[in-house]
């Protein structure tokens, strides 16, 4: 198994299912349109994206339609618990646009990381649907212009149906509530939300990662349990000084 998933780098191999690496050649060699998760070999094809060798190795996207693309039905894992975890930076800032950073989308169901704006004020934002339903969103109070200084760890986590989201390691609150422009308003703040509905597998929906539309991505994680908050650390841990 590639350095990144192995003792060298330290990072949290418990319930490790999936992960990227633009910056492992085991996951991505610095060039072609391939890129393969380096726990299962699934692999997915770059558009238009183009690499970078500096922070370790990276890929840049700079219009909406440059993403990592996946075939769903390559994906046959569901999820209760779990984390996200993924490095990005922006080079765009706040602006009248979503930024798409992870996007597990079966039909009826999702879980989605994106900078958002349409009255959702630029946050970055965690986004959740599942049979069908309201697509709920929490937004932490982080925009998208904090992300132009440099590559940040960005993690959303589930235990025992709490939802929790960390920045750089740091534990951060959320504020609730649907799609305000549908006249659904926000709750306040708080530590982490509840919802334990299991995510299904993307086979008739989409997944992809990385449609930034001007933005820089390094790597993605994705495990089958909810790290906790000393796991979430380690993994921080053990990547920041490639940054």
């Amino acid at each position: 198994m590639a350095t990144v998933v192995g003792k060298k780098s330290k990072i949290v191999t418990r319930g490790l299912k999936y992960c990227w690496d633009a910056g492992d050649s085991s996951s991505y060699p610095g060039s072609g349109t391939t890129i393969t998760d380096m726990v299962s070999g699934k692999q997915g094809t770059l558009n238009s994206m183009t690499y970078d060798s500096g922070n370790g190795g990276h890929l840049i996207a700079n219009s909406s339609s440059d993403e990592i693309q996946f075939t769903e039905s390559d994906f046959t894992d569901s999820f209760t618990d779990f984390t996200i975890e993924t490095w990005v930076k922006s080079n765009q800032g706040d602006t009248n646009t979503y930024s798409y950073i992870f996007d597990w989308n079966p039909s009826g169901d999702m879980l989605r990381i994106r900078f958002a704006d349409f009255g959702y004020g630029y946050h970055l934002q965690f986004n959740m649907q599942s049979g069908g339903g309201i697509n709920d969103a929490y937004n932490c109070g982080l925009t998208e212009d904090d992300f132009q200084s440099g590559f940040r760890q960005i993690v959303w986590t589930r235990i025992s149906g709490e939802n929790r989201v960390y920045v750089d390691s740091e534990h951060k609150q959320v504020r609730g509530g649907a799609d305000p422009s549908a006249g659904y308003s926000y709750t306040s703040y708080a530590d982490s939300w509840s919802d334990s509905t299991t995510i299904g597998v993307p086979s008739t929906g989409y997944f992809n990662m990385a449609a930034m539309d001007n933005g820089e991505w390094s790597n993605t994680k994705m495990y089958s349990v909810g790290l906790t908050a000393a796991e979430v650390l380690q993994n921080y841990n053990a990547l920041k000084n490639r940054f």
